[in-house]
């Protein structure tokens, strides 16, 4: 006697299991390394903020010293630089801090308070040390522009210009 074949039961091919197992199998790993890849690494404009500041307070130091130089050293030579155009530059450095703070939105970090106060010292070296903190915000902020998006790019485009711009007059 032969039998019919039933209709309903067709023959198990192994190739369509061996893929839906290790589907099954390999499916809870992937997911498990792709959520943890969602932790996202921190805005850069954080560390440029950051900086900002910090460079705006290097920079009111060094107004100081170029207003009032400590006792015993020669009083600052009149030309290019006084405390009034230092004053602007940190001005400016306050005022990218701000702008990029608002492009973080709820990401920012804090402004430091206002009014930190650090002693006064030689003019010469206070000018070295904002020279080498525009150099700085300079070269960080233009390396990070090819990463960003346009309007991020612009942003901290703008402000890598404006330091070297600012370093050029103060030179």
């Amino acid at each position: 006697m032969t039998r019919s074949p039933n209709p309903v039961a067709r023959p198990v091919q192994r190739r369509p299991v061996l893929i839906g197992l290790t589907a099954a199998i390999a499916l809870p790993a992937v997911a498990g390394s792709v959520a943890g890849c969602s932790d996202e690494a921190p805005d850069p404009l954080i560390a440029l903020v950051n900086q900002a500041y910090s460079d705006a307070a290097v920079i009111d130091a060094a107004a100081r010293a170029w207003q009032t130089p400590p006792t015993g050293l020669p009083e600052p030579q009149a030309g290019p630089i006084s405390a009034e155009l230092l004053t602007a530059v940190s001005g400016a450095r306050r005022t990218h801090a701000e702008q990029m703070s608002k492009e973080l939105g709820d990401d920012a970090p804090p402004a430091p308070p206002s009014g930190q106060s650090t002693p006064a010292q030689d003019p010469k070296a206070a000018l070295a040390a904002v020279l080498n903190a525009l150099d700085a915000a300079r070269s960080n902020a233009a390396a990070l522009v090819p990463g960003l998006s346009r309007h991020q790019a612009a942003l901290v485009g703008s402000v890598a210009a404006c330091c070297a711009a600012y370093r050029s007059v103060l030179l």
